[in-house]
């Protein structure tokens, strides 16, 4: 499988059938923040409080993130989690049991990503 481009994501997007899981990276940050913003667009406005989740990953933990995918969309198809920074969610400041188990759920959701919703790692 080839690695989608920007403009593959925007027409998943402007379709309604985006993936579960997607990782932005690169050194365009103008272009990963415009990406992240037309993913929070997908949601309508009026159901964006309810759908749409937006963290910064020095200020969540990965259970939070992995709590938001779980979370069922309310009045509406698909959830939204973007998590901005992605990269300080990822590395944890320190090794402990939790960041372990952390991690662990991590991958697990990787293998199987909830279906209801995208997770959005911009890093």
């Amino acid at each position: 499988m080839s690695t989608p481009t920007p403009a593959d994501v925007r027409k998943q997007i402007k379709a309604g059938q985006t993936d579960p899981l997607y990782l932005l990276i690169g050194e365009d940050e103008e272009e990963k923040s415009n990406l992240a913003a037309e993913f929070q667009n997908a949601i309508e406005v009026d159901l964006r409080p309810f759908n749409v989740q937006r963290v910064y990953g020095d200020d969540t933990t990965i259970g939070a993130v992995l709590d938001a995918a779980r979370t069922f969309p309310m009045l509406s198809p698909r959830r939204m989690v973007i998590v901005l920074r992605a990269e300080h969610l990822l590395v944890p400041k320190r090794e402990s049991e939790t960041t372990k188990r952390e991690l662990d759920d991590f991958r697990a959701f990787v293998q199987a990503p909830e279906p209801h919703a995208s997770v959005v790692l911009v890093a």
